[in-house]
């Protein structure tokens, strides 16, 4: 890794103890101790991005997300190392019981046939188990969004006298009391509440954020931004349940993920449903979301696919919700039943920067 104080390239026995065998300065994160493979450098360069060079507030979770970008491992691919490790066991014991018995033929010969007997079989369960895996396992971030946040709120504050520059935690970051909003917006994920609130979306565009149904003000539109998959579609189908019309999806659906490249889209997957009725019951469960949904987006939300509206960059985040405003306000409130949704728009995941 680089040291973030003299630049040197470092191995990871110049590096003892975060600190820099050069400069003698302590550094915050080792790459070797973290899922993500997180190292000072790239923290940094991630804080001007999501911070679009200090002009955007960003929260913890937010970073959590553009940090795994890249980094979200296939399903299959814990497996990898199995068959590798298992050619070289065998391998060492046949050359032990070469040396043992002079490699003659007639005791060696059996051992070789048992050996590759063995691997063949190693290689069959492995193929078998992967394949499973990518049918059936969970995708998710390398590494817990509580250690991220030890590390980003509590280790480099320890170093650095502060987090990152522009970061936020979202648990301290108020919802602002909107005296006379022209809109609401309803979201479940509380990083994306507070990073429209710690960038003053709602004041700016008069909006009033809510968590919950139950907080949505009365009068106004209600714009449900939520993620792709099966669960976001259900915080919209039951927004629209308790709000009726006025609540007009604004979140992404699996058509704008679902073929994105893992490199520029985070694609996650929870437990996959493994029986036919199960699959059944969640595609019911999809179909029920406001939207007409094709059956390749259908089959993808229901297979337990989905992506976060958290893991959007603040700065897209914060022109789509202001477009979606300026829509939504200059369509009127009284929009007849069935248009609403539609005519408000669906966020598209932006290119990589």
């Amino acid at each position: 890794m680089i040291c973030p104080h003299c630049n040197s390239s470092l191995k990871q026995v110049e590096r003892k103890d975060r600190t820099c065998s050069v400069c003698k300065r302590q550094f915050a994160l080792e790459p070797k101790e973290n899922g993500l493979h997180l190292h000072d450098v790239r923290v940094r360069k991630l804080a001007a991005r999501l911070g679009d060079e200090g002009r955007t507030t960003y929260t913890a979770r937010q970073m959590w997300y553009a940090a795994a970008r890249g980094r979200i491992p296939a399903a299959d691919k814990a497996l990898e190392g199995c068959l590798g490790g298992t050619a070289f066991v065998l391998v060492v014991i046949t050359a032990i019981a070469a040396a043992i018995t002079n490699a003659r033929a007639e005791v060696l010969t059996p051992i070789i046939v048992g050996a590759l007997g063995l691997l063949l079989i190693v290689t069959l369960l492995v193929l078998r188990g992967r394949r499973r895996a990518r049918q059936w396992g969970p995708i998710d971030v390398p590494m817990p969004y509580e250690e991220f946040r030890t590390l980003v709120l509590e280790r480099w504050p320890a170093v650095y006298g502060s987090p990152p520059p522009g970061l936020v935690d979202e648990t301290r970051v108020p919802l602002p009391a909107v005296a006379h909003p022209r809109v609401a917006l309803l979201c479940h994920d509380a990083g994306v509440l507070a990073c429209l609130a710690a960038n003053g979306a709602a004041e700016t565009h008069h909006i009033a954020l809510a968590a919950t149904p139950e907080d949505v003000p009365d009068g106004v539109p209600v714009l449900v931004l939520h993620d792709a998959g099966g669960q976001g579609l259900h915080h919209w189908a039951v927004a629209r349940a308790r709000l009726g019309p006025r609540a007009r999806g604004i979140g992404l659906l699996p058509r704008s993920v679902m073929r994105r490249d893992p490199r520029t889209a985070v694609l996650l997957r929870a437990d996959a449903p493994k029986r036919a009725v199960d699959l059944t019951a969640r595609l019911q469960w999809v179909r029920a979301a406001p939207v007409r949904l094709r059956e390749d987006e259908a089959a993808w939300a229901a297979g337990g696919w989905w992506s976060p509206v958290a893991a959007i960059p603040p700065a897209k985040l914060l022109a789509a919700v202001a477009g979606a405003v300026a829509r939504v306000t200059a369509a009127g409130a009284a929009a007849p039943a069935g248009r609403g949704a539609g005519d408000t728009g669906f966020l598209t995941w932006p290119e990589a920067r």
